[in-house]
């Protein structure tokens, strides 16, 4: 008799198995409508679960973000990201939106002279995150 699996299996390391959530018919297909425009944080959070399990999905599901950054493109985000009043402090992005984070620094070298190309204060900004 096979016993009913209410998840997935991972197989860890040491050889013991942890079960993982099942993924719904209908979180699937909001995982595949929006992968490519949410951050993984974002989806994680509408999908009440955690960032691992949506990039664990995404890869099993061989669902890419396809997105061709191009410096013009990741100053347009920058600017976007502080219009909203989003946080621009490296650290965050990088939590926030991790292709957009690597993104910048191939292009630019770090975030911060991505920050100085995008016309922004970085001091001001880390400041602003203090207060």
């Amino acid at each position: 008799m096979v016993p009913e699996q209410n998840g997935d299996e991972n197989v860890e390391a040491d050889g013991s198995i942890e079960k993982t959530k099942r993924w719904t018919a209908e979180e699937m297909e909001f995982l595949k409508a929006n992968h490519d425009k949410m951050s993984t944080r974002e989806l994680s959070e509408r999908l009440k679960t955690t960032e691992s399990s949506v990039n664990n999905k995404l890869r099993r599901l061989r669902l890419k973000r396809n997105i061709r950054w191009t410096r013009t493109k990741i100053l347009d985000a920058i600017q976007k990201r502080a219009n909203m009043r989003k946080d621009l402090t490296a650290s965050d992005v990088q939590k926030d939106d991790n292709q957009l984070y690597s993104a910048t620094c191939r292009h630019f070298g770090t975030w911060i002279e991505a920050i100085h190309a995008a016309g922004l204060d970085y001091d001001i900004i880390k400041g602003r995150k203090k207060a």
